[in-house]
């Protein structure tokens, strides 16, 4: 910072490698850190303007872009690093390449801040406020500090929490509208914090994506789910679905934590069910297809959650690599007393039904609701009027039980 001069800028970049202890199990440290070695080479080398590359931490790389005639061009840095970082890093043998999932952040001097800490900060702000897939890319702004200081505390004590296994599941019963036998169940991330009581799912998961947390996450809950449910059931128990985000779906290690899930409660993949929103969906198709195809063909059910909320053409619906889809709550929740929520809802059954779907409404507090959706055919029913999410010593109660 001090030799640089008035007419130019510098930037503090951070680079922060994903899933690094997953990697650590499917290849090996000496193979991981050989990658992480080939990364600091490749950014050292391809960098011109950058310089104090150094690993801050076990997961992050800090460098420093200096001499900036042009600091409105570092995004262009940051895009050359995630460009460096897309390629598959081949091993010094003829190991398996590895992929490596990164985010990239960065803020500037002296427009961000005038001392060496803060600049740091500003970088590990705009960090911790990247998603992978998603967004991986962010420069430092205002609004991070704005937002930082309350979400800062809440993922440390989110960390916390989920370290000390404070973090809960609970149960949603879902029944068939049919004979209102018990369907499955859909698993659902609870947390009631100490001193501010019980914390949105929205705002709590969203805290867990922009700080890394979501993949360890969604992994317990898909242990705790299949054990929770499989200690309490015998073969012909219904299953339990789990809500996959963009950047666990994507994450090269997922199937691997799919694979160990059922082989260590010694369950089947017909047991589970993965809900995936349409919008996520919608971020890459194709990659999406693909997966999707590959957990099908293993048994697992795939379900499309806030269906109708994502703006998908028609086009891609008849390629959709689900079974089932979940129409969302905010057309349910109306159906009864709006004329175009009603044929909105009735469209999606008569078109999911034409193509073999199998479709679910969530969001049913009442029984008109209840007893529209049944009269236009809709599969499976969801909702207060069912039930409250419960407790896993309830879901015996819940066995072969019909809506009375």
């Amino acid at each position: 910072m001090a030799s640089c001069s008035a007419d130019r800028s510098m930037a503090v970049v951070l680079v922060k490698m994903h899933d690094l202890h997953k990697l650590n199990q499917i290849h090996g440290y000496d193979r991981v850190d050989e990658t992480i070695e080939s990364v600091m080479l490749m950014l050292n080398g391809s960098l011109k303007k950058g310089r104090g590359l150094c690993r801050l931490s076990s997961a992050i790389i800090g460098l420093v872009f200096e001499d900036l005639r042009f600091p409105h061009l570092v995004r262009i840095g940051l895009e050359r690093i995630q460009d460096i970082l897309a390629e598959p890093i081949a091993g010094s043998h003829e190991d398996e390449a590895i992929n490596l999932r990164t985010s990239v952040a960065a803020s500037l001097y002296p427009k961000d801040a005038n001392n060496a800490d803060q600049l740091l900060l500003g970088a590990e702000s705009a960090l911790r406020s990247t998603r992978p897939v998603i967004n991986p890319l962010m420069l430092y702004e205002d609004r991070h500090s704005a937002d930082s200081a309350d979400n800062y505390q809440l993922e440390a004590d989110l960390r916390s929490a989920f370290t000390a296994k404070k973090l809960a599941i609970q149960y949603q019963p879902k029944i068939y509208f049919r004979d209102g036998s018990i369907a499955g169940f859909e698993a659902l991330m609870r947390w009631n914090h100490p001193q501010r009581g019980s914390v949105s799912p929205e705002l709590f998961i969203a805290i867990a994506e922009s700080a890394g947390l979501i993949g360890e996450m969604t992994e317990w809950a898909v242990q705790t789910a299949l054990r929770e449910t499989a200690d309490t059931a015998g073969n012909g128990s219904p299953g339990v679905s789990v809500n996959v985000s963009a950047n666990t779906l994507f994450d090269p290690c997922f199937p691997f934590v799919i694979d160990s899930a059922v082989s260590m409660w010694n369950t089947d993949y017909s047991k589970l069910t993965l809900e995936i929103t349409e919008s996520v969906l919608m971020e890459n198709f194709d990659g999406a297809l693909k997966l999707l195809n590959e957990f099908r063909t293993k048994g697992i059910t795939i379900s499309i959650d806030d269906f109708g909320t994502g703006y998908s053409s028609l086009a891609y619906f008849k390629h959709l690599p689900a079974d089932e889809v979940k129409i969302d709550r905010t057309f349910v929740t109306n159906m009864t007393q709006c004329e175009e929520d009603l044929r909105l809802v009735e469209a999606i059954i008569s078109l999911s039904h034409g193509f073999n779907l199998a479709v679910v409404a969530e969001g049913i507090e009442d029984e008109a609701t209840y007893q529209a959706l049944k009269d236009l055919g809709c599969d499976v029913a969801q909702g207060f009027y069912i039930s409250k999410a419960i407790d896993a010593k309830s879901i015996p109660l819940w066995h072969h039980q019909a809506l009375q």
